[in-house]
């Protein structure tokens, strides 16, 4: 298991390699909070994802989704059967993976997170709503995401290596 030291560096060298993207991108807006920039990150690296995992033989992709996660199969099978992207899917996991570990009690499992996430995204216009209607911070989770797509990329499941 990777180390939490490695992992969170791999995380803040994406969020720097990030960064620049998006202050770009909101150079013509006066003011951006720290939210929608978390929000525009995080909607960017599911870009990148989808970008970059469009020829990847599915099977492997999402068992190595279900590993990381703690998820069966089937949950990530029927994600992808309603048509979502291999972005929304990691970065639904992640927030899924954060409700747990923030509210063990009630989300025993990133399984049972992962429900509850999709009900309150079914009723959100955006990720940072979700993370605030589900009571997480939306930056645990552009982490988690980040190093998602990181893993993905050292086993080699995707197909270009820019971040």
């Amino acid at each position: 298991m990777i180390s939490i030291r490695r992992r969170y560096s791999f995380l803040l060298l994406t969020l720097c390699l990030l960064a620049p993207q998006a202050q770009a991108k909101s150079h013509h807006h006066s003011k951006i909070s720290r939210a929608q920039r978390e929000e525009q990150q995080l909607r960017a690296i599911g870009r990148r994802i989808d970008r970059n995992t469009r020829d990847i033989q599915q099977d492997n992709h999402t068992e190595m989704l279900a590993e990381e996660f703690h998820v069966p199969l089937s949950v990530i099978e029927e994600m992808r059967q309603k048509g979502q992207g291999w972005g929304n899917i990691s970065i639904a996991l992640a927030m899924a993976q954060s409700l747990c570990q923030k509210d063990p009690l009630h989300y025993a499992t990133t399984g049972d997170a992962l429900f509850q996430i999709q009900l309150v995204r079914a009723q959100s216009k955006n990720w940072r709503q979700v993370a605030r209607g589900a009571g997480i911070p939306l930056q645990p989770v552009l982490w988690e995401t980040a190093y998602s797509y990181r893993h993905q990329r050292s086993a080699g499941l995707t197909e270009r290596a820019s971040l």
